[in-house]
């Protein structure tokens, strides 16, 4: 019993297992400050000192109100005995990924981790910021008319991906080892109610929102929550692995999952979102939005981009990320099944898969267009240094020990970008429009069979449902 107790403890507390005794301080309230400020620190690479973990101790306990509180030698000692904090040698470049942490956790962290779970039973989950109304540095202006100049758009949404790897949506991916499963795509803007939502009733990802997009441990904690739920009522047991950073809390309680943490500065080389997955997804989705533009200028109409439009280009980027791609980057971070099934392009090198991603965006169809000598970059920015995750200054730490903090709110203004209101559609047009669908493509030559079985399905969905009660996503599920 007593081994049962001191491992349920180590799952969900920073303390080391072998101590005896588990005291808290004597102001509560500034230790669990002060240990927020430090894993944020941590997360971003900041050296800490006994002599800075004083100091900020001090400027928490004031923001307090602890005005007698001071805090010395001691007091550090005791706090890093509380959360099993351990003095490191810093060499090399800041942020540099330490060698010795990677090998432990490729040869025994992580095998010990797998040898319970299925591939299709283990993902990964991680946050990406996305321009998604970023233009290339040209104007695109109807034939005839004068070019004006503007600003790009830099606009950002917070997607939150999830996948397994395919070996036997700030927007958040999540996906599973073998690739078999990715997970509903989650997107975090800044308003709750944007005003291309208008008629708008079902999406295809899973929406939420607070005043700085970005992915907070309230967020992350409801969803997985959420997904535990999920794979209990589908009798199943999950390992899901995460970066360690602030917005990622150790969560008690879960009946299906298993949440386990990369070590602290080393998801560039062991999280599989990190090795590929998020770049396919962002290809595919500039790919869709190049597209767009090209579209619009053959129609003569302005490319305007709002969130409901960058939904369904990310919603349809993230159907895109092929199997053999999600597990290609699961193996490049270490992790590997037992037994594998190959695919027929198995052997082609990740990198190389990356490359003909790329290829696919018509950038010679753009500049042709344009007149400019558009490159991949210009399309496809950096955007790693943008913060997607809650980065908490001393007022927010301090609020949130307070319960004052309302970050999770959401900005009450409309998306100010406006093209059209989303029409109401009757059953009886929709179902026109898909007659004028099926003409299309019976009109063509060469048309999979799968097609006019899609269509088929809609049709049946649109004659059965009541109205507005199929997503769809429904229409568009596996046979």
């Amino acid at each position: 019993m007593l081994n049962k107790i001191k491992n349920m403890e180590y799952q969900t507390s920073t303390s080391s297992p072998k101590r005896k005794r588990h005291r808290s301080g004597k102001f509560d309230d500034v230790d669990s400050a002060l240990f927020e400020w430090f894993k944020g620190a941590r997360a971003s690479s900041m050296p800490i000192s006994g002599i800075i973990l004083q100091k900020k101790a001090d400027d928490l306990a004031k923001s307090l109100g602890h005005m007698d509180f001071s805090a010395s030698g001691s007091t550090v000692e005791r706090f890093k005995g509380r959360h099993n904090i351990v003095s490191h040698a810093i060499s090399g470049e800041s942020g540099m990924v330490d060698s010795s942490v990677t090998d432990e956790w490729k040869e025994r962290t992580l095998p010990a981790l797998l040898k319970d779970f299925s591939p299709q039973n283990i993902f990964n989950a991680d946050e990406t910021g996305l321009f998604y109304k970023l233009m290339p540095s040209y104007s695109l202006n109807v034939r005839g008319e004068t070019c004006t100049g503007g600003k790009k758009g830099k606009e950002r949404l917070t997607f939150l991906v999830a996948c397994r790897d395919h070996s036997g949506q700030e927007f958040y991916l999540a996906c599973n080892m073998d690739g078999s499963e990715k997970l509903k795509l989650v997107v975090i803007g800044r308003f709750a109610n944007p005003r291309c939502f208008k008629g708008v009733k079902s999406l295809p990802v899973t929406y939420l929102a607070n005043k700085r997009a970005w992915m907070t441990g309230k967020l992350f904690s409801d969803w997985v929550l959420q997904l535990d739920r999920k794979f209990s009522s589908q009798s199943r047991k999950v390992l899901l692995i995460v970066d360690n950073c602030a917005a990622h809390p150790k969560l008690t309680g879960l009946k299906s999952i298993t949440l386990a943490f990369f070590p602290p500065n080393t998801t560039s080389v062991l999280q599989p979102c990190d090795q590929g997955i998020i770049y396919n997804f962002k290809c595919k989705y500039r790919q869709r939005m190049v597209e767009h533009i090209i579209d619009s200028y053959d129609r003569k109409k302005e490319p305007g981009i709002n969130v409901l439009v960058a939904i369904r280009y990310a919603f349809a980027a993230w159907r895109d990320v092929s199997p053999t791609v999600i597990m290609k980057c699961f193996r490049k971070s270490g992790f590997i099944a037992e037994e594998e099934t190959m695919d027929d392009d198995d052997d082609m090198p990740l990198a190389q898969m990356i490359e003909n991603i790329r290829d696919e965006i018509p950038l010679a169809r753009l500049r042709t267009i344009t007149n400019t000598d558009t490159s991949f970059n210009d399309i496809l920015p950096a955007e790693e240094n943008e913060t997607i995750t809650e980065a908490k200054n001393d007022s927010d730490i301090v609020a949130d020990i307070l319960g004052t903090n309302n970050d999770d709110d959401c900005q009450s203004s409309k998306d100010e970008i406006y093209l059209d209101d989303l029409p109401v559609v009757s059953k009886n047009e929709a179902i026109d429009c898909l007659h004028k669908i099926r003409t299309y493509f019976e009109s063509n030559a060469h048309v999979e069979e799968t097609v006019f079985k899609k269509i088929l399905d809609i049709e049946f969905n649109l004659k059965s449902c009541k109205h507005s009660q199929t997503k769809i996503s429904d229409f568009f599920s596996a046979k």
